[in-house]
C-alpha cells in the first residue's frame, strides 16, 4: 500500500518497507543547499557531516545536487560522479553513513537538462546512477521540475532516463523522482496533469516520488492535503522531505 511520508505525521517514527529494503523511519532528510557538495571535493569533511545526520532518526538521507558528467554542474566546485575515480571518493561518504546505521541516496541534477535532449545526456544520467550503486549509495534521486510540464519531448526524455536507470541499477535499488511541492500547490497545474505525471514516472520504475520543498510558502495543511491526495492515486509512497 502506498503511504505518504510526512514530517508532521504521527507515524513518522515508524519504519517504511519498500519491498527490497526497509527504512528505519519515515523521516527523510531532504537535499538542502547547505554547501556540503561545494567543499572542493573534501569528502572526509562531507562524510563527517552526513555521519552526524545518520546518527539521528532519519530513515534516509538525500545528498545535495551531484553533477553527472565532467562538464556540467550547478555551480563551481560542486561534486560530480562521472567515473571510477569519482566513485572512489563517494565511497568514503557512503561507508561512513552505513557505519552509523544510515541509508543514503544521491541526487543527480543536470543543470542543462531542459536545453539538451541528446542521447549523451541520457547516458550521463544512467552512467551516474550505475556509478552511484557501485559507490555504495542505497539509491539515487532524479530531479524533475518545470521543464517537464507542457513539453512532451522533454517529458519523454525524462521518462526514458528513469526507465534506463532502473534497468542499469536493477530492482533492489532506490530510484526517487523529485517533483517539487510548490508545483503541486501554486494552482497553475491541473490536478489531472499532476496525477498523470506521477503515474507516468511510477510506471517506468521509481521507488517513490519526493514531493518535498517547503520554500513555496503554502499553508502546511495544504501541503499535507495535496500529498495525501496524490498518495491515494499511486501504488508507491510519496515522500515529503
Amino acid at each position: 500500500m502506498s503511504s505518504a511520508v510526512d514530517q508532521n505525521n504521527s507515524h513518522v517514527a515508524e519504519s517504511l518497507d519498500l519491498g527490497f529494503t526497509t527504512l528505519k523511519s519515515r523521516h527523510v532528510k531532504g537535499s538542502m543547499p547547505a554547501g556540503r557538495e561545494e567543499w572542493s571535493h573534501d569528502f572526509e569533511r562531507i562524510s563527517a557531516s552526513y555521519a552526524h545526520q545518520a546518527d539521528d532518526e532519519a530513515g534516509l538521507i538525500m545528498t545535495g545536487a551531484i553533477a553527472p558528467d565532467e562538464k556540467s554542474s550547478v555551480s563551481a566546485g560542486v561534486a560530480r560522479l562521472a567515473n571510477e575515480v569519482d566513485a572512489f571518493q563517494h565511497r568514503k561518504l557512503t561507508t561512513v553513513v552505513h557505519q552509523h546505521g544510515g541509508k543514503i541516496c544521491m541526487q543527480i541534477l543536470h543543470p542543462d537538462f531542459s536545453g539538451d535532449t541528446s542521447e549523451k545526456q541520457i547516458f550521463d544520467f544512467v552512467n551516474c546512477a550505475a556509478l552511484a550503486r557501485h559507490a555504495g549509495y542505497d539509491g539515487v534521486e532524479i530531479v524533475g521540475g518545470d521543464e517537464c510540464w507542457g513539453h512532451e519531448e522533454i517529458m519523454a526524455q525524462m521518462l526514458e532516463i528513469i526507465r534506463r536507470v532502473r534497468i542499469a541499477v536493477g530492482a533492489r535499488f532506490i530510484v526517487s523522482y523529485r517533483l517539487p511541492l510548490q508545483e503541486l500547490v501554486e494552482g497553475d497545474r491541473p490536478w489531472a496533469d499532476i496525477v498523470s505525471l506521477a503515474k507516468a514516472v511510477e510506471r517506468v520504475g521509481v521507488t517513490f516520488i519526493n514531493a518535498g520543498g517547503r520554500w513555496c510558502e503554502p499553508p502546511v495543511s495544504t501541503c499535507v492535503d495535496m500529498l495525501a491526495n496524490l498518495t491515494k492515486e499511486l501504488d508507491i509512497p510519496v515522500v515529503d522531505s
